[in-house]
């Protein structure tokens, strides 16, 4: 891990943020005009279509149920397009410059998940500032916390899954199984054996392990019993630290580009 963290400290920033300028300025843009108009719907739902937000249940659960996808798509066709540069070879022709594999894969990291995760928190984080700011600091900004945390994390596995497979149909599907299936598969079946088998699965390690990779729903499963609070965003923030790190070290040890 030392010898990795020192790895990164020798990286370019500037020879990343050249890469990511010249190769996702477009696409970064159009996400990010986007995002501006979500903004707009946002406060508009905020506004017209939620009650008033006195209460400190997660009330945001509707726009984030609605809009999130759109964002997860986003994050979902970027690494495809990430893993399709690395199996035609495309990647070569970067790599050919001075650009290391770490700096490569980092670049991608940022383009394909931080960035659109970053941007899905702002569009929900400024029309909420602007309703009321003490609601950032409240329920809701634990509740923009979990669900950030939930995209990112489940964008870094499946970043990693595609780095190693070097196949676009493992973006697609995992994208498809990790954000559309499992969830809410796992909801279901949480529900069913507490509501219908009174079997309470939330201390026990596959909760912990749904929990850690789905921090938002969890915290919507487990509300009422479990008071909301950014204690509920640690697992999460540690195990994608995990998953980069892990991300970080096969882009420099195994990685192979042909």
């Amino acid at each position: 891990m030392k010898g990795l963290l020192r790895g990164l400290k020798k990286t370019s920033l500037a020879r990343i943020a050249t890469y990511f300028s010249y190769a996702h300025y477009r696409v970064f843009l159009s996400v990010l005009t986007v995002t501006s108009l979500m903004i707009f719907m946002h406060t508009a739902i905020l506004i017209f279509m939620l009650p008033p937000p006195f209460s400190t249940g997660p009330f945001l659960a509707p726009i984030i149920a609605l809009t999130s996808f759109f964002y997860v798509f986003v994050i979902v066709y970027l690494i495809s397009v990430f893993t399709s540069e690395l199996s035609t070879g495309g990647a070569l022709l970067f790599l050919s410059f001075p650009l290391s594999r770490v700096e490569y894969v980092f670049s991608w990291i940022l383009n394909s998940v931080v960035a659109p995760s970053l941007l899905y928190l702002l569009s929900i984080a400024i029309p909420v500032a602007v309703i009321d700011p003490t609601l950032v600091l409240n329920i809701s900004g634990v509740e923009i916390t979990l669900a950030v945390l939930e995209m990112t994390a489940v964008g870094t596995v499946i970043f990693l899954l595609s780095l190693i497979t070097k196949n676009r149909k493992t973006a697609l599907s995992a994208g498809i199984l990790l954000y559309l299936v499992v969830p809410y598969l796992g909801l279901i079946a949480f529900s069913y054996f507490k509501y219908s088998l009174k079997i309470d699965l939330s201390n026990t390690p596959v909760f912990w392990v749904y929990e850690a990779l789905y921090p938002y729903k969890a915290g919507l499963f487990t509300y009422g019993s479990v008071s909301w609070s950014y204690n509920l965003a640690f697992p999460t923030a540690i195990l994608i630290a995990l998953i980069l790190a892990a991300t970080l070290f096969y882009s420099k040890y195994r990685l192979e580009v042909v």
